[in-house]
């Protein structure tokens, strides 16, 4: 079964991933353990996340360019 949750970003501690950030079909948001999230299978692989620090830096950077 293919999951509704979509992974945004990482949070780390001593450089390691504790959590993962996910949004799921409507749009809300919740974080899961990183063994949640591998168990899941959600896509993309954790890997391949942001840290939550550049997620939002590069929301930041995108703001005001189609106005």
């Amino acid at each position: 079964m293919t999951s509704t949750y979509t992974g945004i970003y990482v949070l780390k501690r001593d450089q390691a991933v504790v959590e993962v950030q996910v949004v799921d079909s409507d749009g809300e948001a919740s974080s899961l353990t990183v063994e949640s999230y591998d168990a899941r299978r959600i896509q993309p692989p954790k890997d391949q996340l942001p840290e939550k620090s550049d997620y939002f830096d590069k929301l930041d950077m995108g703001k005001g360019q189609d106005d």
